[in-house]
């Protein structure tokens, strides 16, 4: 709110504005207000953009360039998002001790080389019959 005037500050009263401030690592902090929005980034000595948070009437939107990237939570890590892009130049690797699932309307597989499934068995369509479970010691299913 604009305390001379009491009226609210929209967008386009904002003049263009921006400062550059330097930081003891070497690297210098921007920020930038004006009509299409604010953003703040950092920047390495060389003046290569490192972080860069914008904040716009769609939203914000983060951008970061490290050497490494690494998230750490003793729960759930959650994304959500209309489109769920992964681009490695030389691998992708998936662990978990436990099961990982993959469910989606339709997935395909395309190699240059082999595919390989390991494992004890390899079970294709193999969901369970629609209806009641068979009884464990009951008669067998007629086919």
């Amino acid at each position: 709110m604009d305390i001379e005037s009491n009226k609210e500050l929209t967008r386009s009263d904002l003049e263009p504005a921006a400062f550059e401030r330097p930081l003891p690592s070497g690297r210098t902090l921007v920020v930038r207000v004006g009509a299409a929005g604010e953003e703040l980034e950092v920047r390495d000595r060389g003046g290569a953009l490192e972080l860069s948070i914008s904040l716009t009437e769609a939203g914000p939107m983060v951008r970061i360039r490290a050497a490494r990237i690494a998230l750490e939570s003793p729960e759930t890590i959650s994304l959500q998002c209309r489109r769920f892009e992964v681009d490695a130049t030389e691998a992708v690797q998936l662990q978990s001790g436990g099961e990982v699932r993959i469910q989606a309307n339709e997935l395909r597989v395309r190699t240059v080389e082999d595919v390989h499934l390991d494992g004890a068995m390899i079970r294709l369509n193999c969901d369970p019959p629609p209806g009641p479970a068979p009884e464990a010691n009951g008669p067998a299913l007629e086919v």
